[in-house]
């Protein structure tokens, strides 16, 4: 990995597998959008099963992405030199997020 500026963002220049110490999306989605970005192989081992929600939209996206399920664990597998193909995405929007403008316009 590289940080040359030492801020927050990395670059992955190699594949390399990663054992989340944690059930934790937010790690796991940030390790396979590395990957993706810096166009290299990885391999996440989930000891306990965290949200999918960045696998499945890679998935849809067509990527390179493979999960299997063995002596129960998950391992996903995302090859990042596969680009991505261009798809018309839906974003829903999220009542919950607009509900506390809703309430403050509806108090005033």
């Amino acid at each position: 990995m590289e940080n040359p500026n030492q801020n927050s963002s990395i670059k992955i220049k190699k594949e390399f597998s990663y054992r989340l110490p944690i059930p934790s999306a937010q790690l796991k989605s940030s390790l396979l959008l590395a990957a993706l970005n810096g166009k290299t192989k990885i391999e996440i081992i989930e000891p306990e099963l965290s949200r999918d929600h960045t696998e499945k939209m890679l998935k849809y996206l067509e990527c390179d992405i493979k999960i299997e399920y063995k002596d129960s664990l998950r391992r996903i597998y995302l090859n990042g030199e596969v680009p991505i193909k261009e798809k018309r995405v839906f974003i829903p929007g999220d009542f919950s997020a607009a509900s506390f403008f809703i309430a403050l316009t509806a108090s005033i």
